[in-house]
């Protein structure tokens, strides 16, 4: 209850923010207020990244913590795309996106199996594809590990992603011409490329995500085929 109360207060700060752009009250801001701006609209989507996923079983009060911003037509509003509405704020404003706001806004995706769109919102970083969400590309991505980390939170997105689209597959509903594994490993491998100092963590990140997907099997496979210590080294078994 105590989390749900808090999304809702944090969810009406964000719309009084959004309505003062739009009034132009707030404009692009620099310096010391720009900086406490973008981190105070980072810990609002840390918060929406912890927010249910979702309002099955809640009871109306509690539903209120994720309803539309104004409140006038009561439809849910998920977390994952609140995420989304601090992201163009952060862009009105002229602000910094940086990586910490990349991983609220996927694993709040994530909570909500919304696996396509946290993958891409991973690989934006990385690939610098000229999406909405794109950073720029080639990111250096913390290296640290952990299920509480960037790393480890982004290529579980990229796994399940990827499991979704392979029963899509069997399905005869989508062609799919790469392996879970494969391609959670060169995602691996380019981050490599960006950061050859996490190589090490970047690869165990990799299995560790592959196995957090119930996709170990995938992975032993992939991992001790030839061609594939062959072309990742041997660190990948």
């Amino acid at each position: 209850a105590q989390r749900n109360e808090l999304c809702r207060d944090v969810a009406n700060l964000v719309s009084c923010v959004k309505k003062s752009i739009d009034r132009g009250k707030i404009r692009a801001l620099g310096s010391k207020d720009g900086y406490s701006m973008s981190d105070s609209l980072g810990r609002a989507m840390f918060i929406y990244s912890e927010c249910p996923s979702t309002l099955d079983g809640l009871s109306n009060e509690m539903k209120q913590s994720i309803t539309s911003n104004d409140g006038s037509d009561g439809k849910a509003v998920s977390p994952y795309e609140a995420c989304i509405d601090v992201f163009n704020i952060l862009r009105d404003l002229n602000l910094d996106i940086h990586p910490s706001h990349f991983s609220y806004a996927i694993r709040a995706a994530c909570h909500e199996f919304r696996w396509e769109e946290a993958a891409n919102l991973f690989l934006s970083q990385i690939d610098g594809d000229d999406t909405d969400m794109a950073s720029g590309g080639f990111v250096p991505i913390d290296p640290s590990l952990g299920w509480d980390q960037p790393l480890e939170v982004g290529l579980y997105a990229v796994a399940r992603d990827s499991l979704y689209k392979l029963k899509k597959a069997e399905e005869g509903e989508e062609d799919v011409d790469i392996s879970p594994s494969k391609r959670v490993f060169e995602t691996a491998m380019k981050m490599c490329m960006i950061s050859p100092s996490g190589q090490e963590n970047y690869i165990l990140a990799a299995g560790s995500a592959l196995g957090r997907a119930g996709l170990w099997r995938d992975c032993l496979d992939f991992s001790t085929d030839s061609n594939s210590i062959s072309s990742y080294g041997p660190s990948i078994a």
